[in-house]
């Protein structure tokens, strides 16, 4: 199944709004930490107090990355989106870029605002960039989109293998062919320790344009690999649409050519639109075509529509009268966080024991409160032969809510899938729990998944 595309939007967009306790790092001055490679487009905000930040999106799914070197106590993170806490991580005591912070799947298309909340009496809080799902024909003409290898736009020859959630190859003039709209390009792959670590060189060509030589800089540190690693990054074209065709030039004896991802920039999501203009053509003038009766079709057709909608009005009337209090609200499936296959699991430096997340789902102002527990490494994806991390985790198991608007009830609901009226009681399987205390009780049966 193909990863849906998305948009990574760095530190520095103007539209993430910082508190004033944020302070933008010197470029680069991050880059070295670690194997999961550098900061992305080389920048960073930092807080070391109470700082917060906000960014409006429009998609169906939310993460946020930064740097990771902390304790368990401080800096503290929670994140938000439209009030309702999201699943945030616990932080990895070796230091490391690229490291996912808090994300939320599954979240119900439409216009909504991301929060991110710090507490630090001292110790560092490194923010780096956002990454979200828009809704599959946005227009994103100023965007960087990320593409994952199994997108259908990419085509590769023979000699390409699935490398984890990577594509590789180490065939000496095998190839990828990709059609893109856009002004740029990054390939972006990882460099692992088990294949061979000589350098090895590749071309990129535009248009039919002349090869484009690259290197794949070899391994210096053998004992770890290395992630997040742009081979190469096009000069700009015209924006519009181009094809690209990457070739490796290596072989066997040294490191293969990987592709995690492309970023794309001024990228977009929109499907091809036709032509401006009218295509149709009028018919010839003086053909014998006689001359319709406009102010009377036009009287009828305003007459019919008004008709119409009286009709149906008094049918949705009739209706809603004879509906159920509790079947007046549509609700929408739940904030339900799952894990992308598309990302591989990485080997940091230094490995953590079994790591257990635990966040009480509060935030003030009368927003929802929920709580939960979730191991963030279970137990199944660590490897005790290769310390092979499983760097998503598991999908948080919501436990209660209290809900105090009607957005937030609604939203809090969706985790039955069920409309709900008054207090409600479910039973221990599904998680939720929460209760209006100057209303009637529900006894609601656990939802399961049908296998």
């Amino acid at each position: 199944m193909a990863a849906p595309r998305s948009v990574i939007v760095d530190d520095s967009d103007a539209n993430i709004h910082y508190s004033s306790d944020w302070v933008q790092e010197a470029p680069g001055s991050y880059d070295n930490y670690g194997n999961f490679g550098p900061a992305y487009q080389h920048t960073i905000h930092t807080t070391t107090a109470k700082g917060s930040l906000t960014f409006p999106f429009n998609g169906t799914s939310v993460n946020v990355f930064g740097t990771t070197h902390a304790s368990n106590a401080d800096p503290t993170w929670d994140c938000y989106v439209d009030g309702i806490r999201i699943e945030a991580t616990k932080p990895f005591f070796a230091r490391e870029n690229n490291w996912q912070l808090c994300r939320q799947n599954a979240i119900p298309d439409g216009q909504h605002e991301l929060t991110v909340n710090v507490t630090s009496a001292g110790p560092t809080f490194a923010f780096d960039y956002i990454q979200y799902t828009p809704p599959p024909n946005a227009r994103l003409d100023s965007a960087v989109i990320r593409l994952d290898p199994t997108d259908p736009a990419l085509h590769f020859s023979d000699g390409w293998n699935k490398l984890g959630g990577a594509m590789a190859t180490n065939k000496p003039a095998s190839n990828v062919t990709f059609e893109f709209t856009g002004k740029a390009l990054s390939w972006v792959g990882y460099i692992p320790k088990e294949l061979g670590t000589a350098p090895a060189n590749g071309t990129y060509a535009i248009d039919g344009a002349d090869p484009v030589p690259f290197r794949l800089n070899g391994l210096e540190d053998t004992s770890n690999s290395v992630y997040h690693q742009t081979f190469f990054t096009t000069h700009d074209v015209n924006p519009g649409l181009h094809t690209i065709v990457v070739k490796h030039n290596g072989d066997g004896q040294q490191i293969p050519l990987t592709m995690d991802y492309l970023l794309v920039t001024n990228g977009t999501f929109a499907e091809s639109l036709p032509p401006s203009g009218d295509s149709s053509t009028s018919p010839p003038q003086g053909e014998g075509k006689a001359d319709l009766p406009i102010g009377a079709i036009v009287g009828g057709v305003i007459g019919g529509i008004i008709l119409f909608g009286f009709i149906l009005g008094f049918i949705l009337w009739r209706r809603r009268r004879h509906q159920s209090p509790a079947a007046r609200y549509d609700l929408t499936e739940p904030y339900a966080s799952y894990d992308d296959p598309s990302i591989p699991p990485a080997t940091p430096y230094i490995f953590s024991p079994q790591m257990t997340q635990s966040a009480d789902y509060t935030t003030p102002n009368s927003r929802p409160s929920i709580s939960t527990t979730t191991d963030f490494y279970p137990a199944s994806s660590l490897d005790a032969s290769t310390s092979t991390v499983n760097l998503l985790g598991m999908p948080p198991t919501y436990t209660k809510a209290s809900v105090t608007s009607r957005k937030q009830r609604e939203i809090a609901a969706m985790v039955q899938n069920q409309t709900v009226e008054g207090e409600v009681s479910v039973q221990m399987d599904s998680g939720l729990r929460f209760l209006d205390s100057d209303e009637r009780t529900q006894d609601v049966p656990p939802g399961y998944t049908k296998n």
